[in-house]
């Protein structure tokens, strides 16, 4: 299980060949990163590493697992099944000194890059944009306090 704190990877050294890195990340990964979208999951990553051109390395996560979210009509946890890959391109140097917003940067002093906010990145944005129970599995308690909540609402209009 990886923490957001242990998931640096050195680039030089996971370069072209080397076995792909894994990672099982659990709810407390999700809890670090200090953001409010995703609660929880599971998942498992798998990171490639290949030397692209120059200092410019590109950076295969693949992701496969389940991740908690808030139900957009209950606000009850909901499991979301994710399956998806992305691709970083991360190279040597400084962020000033480029116009490729596309690009992640390490110091020339460091050949450690963290990939954990990348993670994240790519969890959410795989994420549907409406994010519901399926018909009949929403909390019932809290449809009937919306629907009690919207009744008053219209009778104050």
């Amino acid at each position: 299980m990886a923490s957001k704190d242990n998931m640096l990877i050195d680039i030089r050294k996971t370069v072209n060949g080397i076995e792909p890195l894994h990672f099982s990340l659990h709810d407390d990964f999700f809890a670090e990163i200090e953001q409010d979208e995703i609660k929880g999951g599971r998942l498992d990553v798998t990171v490639k590493v290949r030397e692209a051109a120059g200092d410019i390395y590109t950076v295969k996560i693949s992701l496969q697992g389940s991740i908690n979210v808030l139900c957009d009509r209950c606000l009850d946890e909901l499991s979301i099944d994710i399956d998806t890959s992305d691709v970083v391109r991360v190279s040597y140097g400084d962020e000033a000194e480029t116009t490729d917003y596309d690009l992640k940067f390490v110091p020339h002093n460091s050949n450690m890059y963290n990939i954990a906010w990348d993670i994240y990145e790519i969890a959410v944005t795989s994420l549907p944009l409406e994010r519901v129970h399926p018909e009949g599995k929403c909390d019932k308690d809290m449809l009937i306090r919306f629907s009690a909540e919207k009744s008053i609402d219209e009778l104050d209009a």
